[in-house]
Formats: C-alpha cells, sequence, structure tokens
C-alpha cells in the first residue's frame, strides 16, 4: 500500500464521522405547530419527561427523542391564596403548593379538596 492509498482511506473514515455526526444533528431537532404543545418522549423506552411542556416550535431535544403531542387549549393562570366567603358558613379557598393547584371546600366544618 503506497501513501496515497493510506490517506484516501483515512479520508474516507473522516468522512463517514463527519457526516454521522452531521446526521445525528439533523435528526436530533423535531418540530411542534403553533396549536400544539407536547411532553418530551423516549424513542427507546417510552418514557414521557412532564417537566417540561414545549410551545409550538422546533427544538433540539436529541435523537432519541420526540414529542407526545397535544393540543394546544391550555390556559395559563395564576393565583395565589384566594379565599371567598358565603353567608352560609362555606369557604372556597385556592392555593398552589409545589405547582398544583389545590381548590379547597369547607362546608360547616367539613372540608373537602380537588386537585388539577
Amino acid at each position: 500500500m503506497g501513501e496515497e492509498s493510506i490517506f484516501k482511506v483515512i479520508g474516507v473514515i473522516v468522512l463517514v464521522i463527519v457526516g454521522g455526526v452531521i446526521g445525528l444533528i439533523c435528526a436530533s431537532f423535531s418540530d411542534l405547530q403553533f396549536y400544539e404543545m407536547g411532553f418530551s418522549k423516549s424513542k427507546t423506552t417510552g418514557a414521557v419527561n412532564t417537566a417540561v411542556v414545549y410551545k409550538g416550535g422546533r427544538r433540539w431535544i436529541g435523537p432519541d427523542r420526540t414529542f407526545k403531542i397535544f393540543d394546544a387549549s391550555a390556559h395559563d393562570i395564576t393565583l395565589d391564596d384566594i379565599s371567598v366567603f358565603a353567608a352560609t358558613d362555606q369557604v372556597v379557598s385556592l392555593s398552589t403548593i409545589a405547582g398544583r393547584t389545590t381548590l379547597i371546600v369547607t362546608v360547616m366544618g367539613r372540608q373537602g379538596r380537588l386537585l388539577w
């Protein structure tokens, strides 16, 4: 083998590696339409990461991830410790603790909770 053959082999190996890296980078992007929201989902295990909600656009989330897509019909409401009193000894309290909204309804000393 001559010196030219070694350079050709090294050139082909470098070209394959660079092409593979470019292919992985291109495969790492996923799209959401403007009317969609989504969670990041692993293609291999199917596990869904619900810590981050992605809104419409192109995102770089990795070659092994895709989106679990939902319609974008969410409403962001920011309320903090709101209480409403009625004449019938009924107290309605709405508070947010650690990202979960809790509606507490107290009627005549009995308490019930709704979580969402």
